[in-house]
């Protein structure tokens, strides 16, 4: 297996400064990069990446800069059919997951919902309710 590894665009491109993370995403710099990124995934797979993680924050967000599709797809569109793509982003329930597969994802991976819930994949396996938070005990 091939693992590429790179970072992020820094983000004084992405953000005005001073500021706060939480408050400084700029869409408009966001969506002239979004073509890029889809060229430099290709470019990752060309040069013999087997799968790629696109991170997408909120997976049932559409893309900002084509507002009538989906990010998943027009990653799909980019790569050849064995490379997979892992994706992740506010995956709490069964539907998020299996939607998102559907969307074009292979493989999704948790945060917050996987650190919450320890035990996610059984947890939804069995049916049984998926906590988020604020939790208490």
């Amino acid at each position: 297996m091939t693992i590429a590894v790179t970072g992020s665009i820094a983000t004084d491109h992405l953000m005005r400064f001073p500021g706060k993370f939480s408050e400084g995403l700029l869409p408009e710099h966001l969506q002239k990069i979004f073509d890029d990124n889809l060229r430099v995934a290709a470019w990752l797979v060309e040069d013999g990446a087997d799968f790629i993680h696109a991170s997408l924050w909120d997976v049932a967000r559409m893309s900002t800069k084509y507002p009538d599709r989906h990010v998943l797809p027009l990653l799909r569109a980019e790569l050849p059919a064995g490379v997979a793509v892992f994706t992740g982003g506010k995956i709490w329930t069964r539907d998020d997951a299996e939607g998102t597969i559907a969307k074009g994802a292979d493989v999704v991976a948790l945060g917050r919902s996987g650190i919450v819930n320890p035990d996610w994949p059984k947890d939804i396996a069995a049916n049984r309710p998926i906590q988020k938070p604020p939790v208490t005990r």
